[in-house]
């Protein structure tokens, strides 16, 4: 590797790209298989991500790259308690992650970016605690509705209603 100031051009030319590229393909392997073990592969790329850009030394050359919604959303509600808590973990770590990123390169990230990341905060708290999984209220995603079809939507409150 490049030592001195060719450090932040060889992250930003190989690593970004590397892990923007590595972001597709997880959610694509995701897409394809609702395996427990698949989805804690995946989980094991997150969080040797997740520890690679809470380095300090590399919080002014590395940018976050967060996991896509739909990935976060099918780990979320898969069948595995320990793949959601790690999930979980992963994204405290980019949540403390980008709130020290974005303090030492303020206007780094679009305000739209950190955004869909507290949205998927709140959808998990939705999620567990407040039982509102579907909810678009503030910072919600409500966990992806917008891709949903109305009639969907429509049951699922429905089925929902009957069971509480």
């Amino acid at each position: 590797m490049p030592g001195g100031s060719d450090t932040a051009a060889f992250i930003k030319l190989s690593i970004t790209p590397l892990m923007e590229h590595i972001n597709a393909l997880t959610l694509t392997i995701a897409e394809c298989s609702s395996e427990v073990i698949i989805h804690s592969l995946i989980l094991d790329y997150y969080e040797s991500a997740a520890f690679l850009v809470s380095q300090n030394s590399l919080q002014t050359k590395i940018q976050v790259i967060i996991p896509p919604p739909e990935l976060v959303h099918i780990i979320l509600f898969s069948s595995s308690l320990s793949n959601i808590s790690r999930l979980c973990s992963i994204l405290t770590i980019y949540k403390d992650t980008l709130k020290a990123h974005v303090d030492k390169v303020p206007n780094r990230y679009k305000k739209d970016v950190l955004n869909s990341f507290n949205g998927y905060i709140m959808d998990i708290c939705n999620l567990v605690w407040r039982m509102k999984a579907f909810s678009t209220e503030q910072n919600a995603l409500g966990c992806l509705v917008c891709c949903c079809p109305v009639a969907v939507l429509f049951h699922l409150a429905h089925y929902l209603e009957a069971k509480l």
